[in-house]
């Protein structure tokens, strides 16, 4: 893993290099949306696949100790745990959780020594996680089936399982909103000047590409 101040390093490596290299080049022009996790970058283009190509080539000129590996998506694209993926009813943009295909049900087994509380609040945090991150009701649905299950074979017990899923369904658009369309986009259309760039984004989504990439330095890895 590396030393503990490694991700602080790595922030203050890559907000320095954005500041001097990223930002003020004119490729910004074609860029819809920026966003960055450590060394994983999630970018919104509005040019042609070319203009992808080059503007990736021209990055990784920019510096001798960063390079980046990318990868370009059309219609859906993953970042971190979400999934991204345009309405091409009304060009929105929806969400919803992404799981690696590596990924095993490593919940803690309900006969684990732990208090009952901590049990009960990973089943809540876990169902809040979905309610926030999908915005589509039907996917919800089926992604709270899915975590009940994989509960199920850990040991949990309906009783909880149901209360706590009941008590999300009906907190859904209120307390648990979507972060997109039933959380940002509704307080911008309630006048939330904080939700300008979410309702930008909104109407952006017109975009072409999306670039997923990651970073790595010669001088640490973590």
């Amino acid at each position: 893993m590396g030393a503990r101040c490694a991700p602080i390093y790595a922030n203050l490596v890559l907000a320095e290099w954005e500041m001097e290299k990223v930002f003020p080049n004119e490729y910004m022009k074609q860029v819809a949306l920026y966003l960055h996790y450590l060394d994983d970058i999630l970018i919104f283009w509005t040019g042609s696949r070319d203009e992808i190509h080059t503007f990736v080539d021209f990055l990784n000129n920019t510096t001798p100790f960063l390079k980046f590996t990318y990868t370009i998506h059309g219609e859906t694209c993953n970042y971190l745990d979400i999934l991204l993926y345009k309405n091409m009813h009304d060009v929105s943009l929806n969400s919803s959780i992404y799981r690696k295909k590596t990924y095993s049900n490593s919940f803690l087994h309900f006969q684990s020594c732990h208090p009952h509380y901590i049990k009960k609040n990973l089943v809540k945090g876990q169902m809040v996680r979905l309610s926030r991150l999908i915005s589509e009701d039907e996917r919800l649905n089926i992604e709270l089936t899915s975590l009940t299950a994989m509960f199920t074979e850990r040991g949990y017990p309906q009783e909880i399982l149901s209360r706590v899923r009941k008590e999300i369904e009906t907190k859904r658009i209120t307390s648990f909103k979507p972060i997109l369309h039933g959380g940002l986009m509704k307080e911008f259309q309630e006048g939330n000047e904080l939700t300008l760039e979410s309702h930008a984004l909104h109407k952006k989504t017109g975009y072409d590409f999306a670039i997923q990439w990651t970073g790595r330095t010669n001088y640490y890895n973590y």
